[in-house]
């Protein structure tokens, strides 16, 4: 599909123009409501906090960055809590939940994906809608603390700010949703510590989002894919997909980035692609739909936060779906700006359990 017209963009600014006015207002009545809460909620600081978050709706890489450093925390030994909402969660609609193994699977997708990776080391996940709750709740039973989509949370004392872009998509228009598809003024990007720039390599991306004027320091990520798992936690070398005819399928944010990972690194002899709204909630009929509709697929794939909703549902789909159906054990490979490659520990530092300790220098 190709790209559309400079006329038809114009349109499309003038028709939401001043939805998008109103937005912005009142946006900014909200930054002033949570600048007030924040100073609440300083004295309470004593564990560091790392936010992750975006500026664009849709994907940017944000849950594949906050995996990747939840997994790098774990294994330096760290009790890690993470803080988000839970969407498309029945807990979301709580004020603040600590997830357990009686009620972890009615989290969201990405609570469920971080959960399995905190409880390792007696970590934990708050979901909810009161994320200022959810982290004072953390600072207290924590070394370090993941907020989620923390960006826009500007209530929150944290230690380091990350702000994550895609280069694929880019900042679309520059104008604010609905115009758009920026959450906040471009010009906000400035006020992260660095940024974790998806697909690109090169710094025209931070020069032309800021117009030459950006002031944080900026790293550079592609996704690495490590192998394939089935809902029979059987695994599998994702080379031995090569020359297979698969379905890759999935309900994220973009999913073309996943398609475009899949035909890039697998190399399949055919490939369908289907895809759903983000956050999809899945049922048995509509995966057997899919084993139907694409029979003739050596295998059927999806992503970790795909395969976090389906779980649930394995014991209600067939033992053959169960073996032809996989997901992308999918890691991060983060580079500096001269193509260097560089480890969480070089970005965070590593007295990362002291406040004082948080390694800003070295973005």
């Amino acid at each position: 599909m190709g790209k559309a017209s400079p006329f038809l963009i114009l349109l499309w600014k003038i028709l939401f123009y001043v939805p998008s006015r109103v937005y912005r207002f009142f946006f900014f009545l909200d930054q002033k409501r949570r600048k007030r809460l924040r100073k609440k909620l300083l004295p309470f600081e004593n564990k560091p906090t790392i936010s992750i978050g975006n500026i664009t709706l849709g994907g940017s890489g944000k849950t594949m960055v906050g995996l990747s450093l939840v997994k790098y925390l774990v294994r330096e030994g760290m009790v890690v809590a993470v803080v988000l909402r839970g969407y498309k969660g029945s807990l979301e609609r709580e004020e603040s939940a600590v997830l357990n193994e009686k009620n972890y699977l009615l989290a969201g997708d990405e609570a469920q994906l971080y959960y399995n990776i905190v409880r390792k080391n007696k970590g934990m996940v708050l979901v909810g809608y009161k994320k200022d709750i959810s982290w004072l709740k953390a600072q207290q039973e924590s070394d370090v603390v993941l907020l989620d989509d923390g960006f826009q949370r500007s209530e929150i004392p944290r230690s380091l700010d990350i702000l994550c872009f895609d280069a694929g998509v880019g900042t679309g228009n520059g104008s604010l949703f609905p115009a758009g598809y920026l959450r906040q003024p471009l010009q906000d990007a400035s006020k992260a510590d660095c940024w974790f720039i998806k697909n690109t390599s090169s710094d025209e991306f931070c020069s032309k989002i800021l117009l030459n004027s950006f002031r944080a320091g900026h790293y550079f990520f592609r996704p690495v894919v490590q192998y394939l798992e089935n809902l029979e936690g059987e695994r599998e070398s994702f080379e031995s997909l090569s020359g297979e005819t698969i379905l890759c399928f999935c309900a994220i944010g973009n999913p073309d980035s996943f398609f475009s990972l899949v035909h890039e690194k697998i190399k399949p002899q055919q490939m369908y692609c289907e895809f759903f709204p983000d956050h999809y909630d899945y049922t048995p009929h509509s995966l057997r739909s899919l084993e139907e509709k694409y029979s003739h697929c050596d295998k059927m794939l999806c992503t970790s936060k795909d395969f976090a909703k389906i779980y649930p549902l394995r014991k209600q789909i067939s033992g053959k779906l169960q073996k032809k159906l996989y997901f992308l054990g999918i890691d991060i490979k983060i580079y500096a700006s001269d193509s260097r490659g560089v480890e969480w520990g070089q970005i965070i530092g590593p007295g990362i359990k002291n406040l004082d300790n948080i390694n800003k220098n070295a973005i």
